[in-house]
């Protein structure tokens, strides 16, 4: 695609400095001739610093953003200054890959908690409805059982787009799409066209970013208010979602979710009643607009009643048959890391969970103490230089709803391990009963060892993670395999 072509909503090119593209990238490391260089400032670098090495990489052309920046022209590559480019980048790369968002439907996943095991659950049971469903998110990017990992929940728009592109070649029809609030603020998304967002909740996360819940709740509010959605779903059993219900525009098409005993609300709702919890998993009456029936499914936890109520609604809105919808959700295995199950019969039920925050530590506790017959168990830990005003809510949480807690290390990154949990017992009311083991695989080793057969054990906060972030490095470790290791050896 000619330069002049890819930017001609934003700049005139003149003929003398046009040039045929044949990628676009925001990493230096990753141009080739024939590229163009997207550069602008990020969180922690400014990828206009690296514009040089873009140059001696080949790039045949370099935009970047305008504001404050002085630089050098090129003898032989055209640098082009734009303002507010962070905001244009994703058009930008929407019209390289050729639109990809307006040939398939997208349905985009955001609130604290459940983005991935809904964008999972969604895009599985589509694939049992025979409607080929790409996903993007915090597991990676792909199809279900196919994916290929990813950084971030939600990538950076030239990755977007690029994902899009190639799961739309593949034969996608619909992509079930995580949206986090940093994506949504740094308008990574940008350059999409969704046809349906999804709210699941909103509690505390992420505020050494947000600062406040208010803006981290104006953060997600944004993505409800985009032009060209076309359909919101929206769970009313959550505070902030029931504010939101009375902001959305009227041209929306609407429908709230909820567990029985949600207030009466003047859109179509989509309901649960009567359910029943047993070692299987979990059966409920599920009262709809299109009609009643009866949802099973081998989950875990009440939190995943709603999570599959979220997804029923998009079923519904993809115009999958009620009855076809149930028989798909009915088939859904759990996703790495959230709420896996290892052990039961003769060993204690381990569960890997990816709950880091104080709500859904709360609810993945809540939710095993109705499978826990003995001591229930905790270990867990706070990521480093994150949010610290959480990491004693965190303690107040562990203490209350389990009998006995380990506390270890989780992604401490360059902050003092100890000083991580220095923060944490600040919450605690009996901190002499509880244990602390810096060293994950040993804190883990100690609660399988010392379990007994009828004790559950919640291990929380990396989930599918495959590794443990020490410095500013990723040194390989998962909490999955280290308990398929420690129960194989029981």
């Amino acid at each position: 695609m000619l330069l002049s072509n890819l930017l001609k909503e934003l700049v005139k090119i003149d003929s003398e400095f046009d040039r045929e593209i044949i990628g676009l990238t925001t990493d230096s490391r990753s141009v080739r001739p024939g590229f163009l260089f997207a550069a602008f400032p990020g969180i922690n670098k400014d990828a206009r610093d690296y514009i040089a090495n873009a140059l001696a990489n080949g790039a045949s052309a370099i935009v970047c953003e305008a504001q404050d920046f002085n630089s050098k022209p090129s003898e032989s590559t055209p640098i082009i200054a734009l303002s507010n480019l962070r905001k244009e980048i994703g058009n930008i790369a929407a019209t390289f890959y050729g639109h990809p968002a307006c040939k398939m439907t997208i349905i985009g996943f955001t609130g604290t908690n459940g983005k991935t095991s809904c964008s999972q659950f969604l895009a599985k049971a589509l694939q049992l409805s025979h409607i080929k469903c790409g996903v993007i998110g915090t597991l990676g990017s792909g199809f279900p059982d196919e994916l290929n990992q990813s950084v971030h929940t939600t990538p950076d728009s030239v990755s977007i787009q690029q994902q899009l592109f190639m799961l739309q070649q593949q034969g996608a029809k619909v992509i079930s799409m995580e949206v986090s609030s940093h994506g949504l603020e740094q308008e990574r998304v940008n350059g999409i066209d969704f046809d349906v967002a999804v709210f699941t909740n909103l509690t505390r996360d992420h505020l050494d970013y947000h600062k406040n819940m208010e803006h981290y709740a104006a953060a997600k509010r944004r993505f409800f208010m985009r032009s060209e959605l076309k359909h919101a779903v929206v769970n009313i059993d959550d505070n902030f979602g029931r504010l939101l219900l009375n902001e959305l525009s009227s041209k929306l098409n609407v429908i709230a979710y909820g567990i029985s005993g949600v207030k009466k609300v003047n859109v179509p709702m989509v309901k649960a009643e009567d359910i029943k919890l047993n070692q299987e998993g979990f059966a409920a009456k599920v009262v709809t607009p299109w009609g009643e029936g009866e949802l099973k499914s081998r989950l875990l936890g009440r939190f995943n009643i709603s999570n599959l109520l979220a997804v029923l609604s998009v079923l519904n809105i993809m115009e999958v048959p009620l009855s076809d919808a149930l028989a798909s959700i009915a088939e859904l295995d759990t996703v790495p890391g959230r709420m896996q199950t290892f052990g039961g019969g003769d060993k204690p039920m381990v569960v890997v969970d990816f709950a880091h925050t104080p709500d859904a530590l709360q609810q993945a506790l809540v939710a095993l103490r109705e499978y826990c017959s003995g001591a229930l168990w905790c270990v867990f830990g706070c990521g480093g230089d994150r949010d610290r005003g959480k990491r004693p809510q965190m303690a107040i949480i562990a203490e209350q709803f389990s009998d006995r807690v380990i506390i270890t290390n989780d992604n401490p990154r360059c902050e003092s391990p100890k000083q991580i949990v220095s923060d944490i017992i600040k919450g605690l009311s009996h901190p002499q009963a509880v244990e602390i083991e810096y060293d994950r695989r040993v804190a883990i080793a100690d609660a399988i060892n010392s379990a007994k057969v009828d004790d559950v054990i919640l291990i929380a906060g990396k989930g599918h993670e495959p590794y443990q972030i020490i410095g500013e490095q990723r040194i390989p470790y998962s909490d999955i395999e280290e308990v398929k290791k420690l129960m194989a050896t029981e």
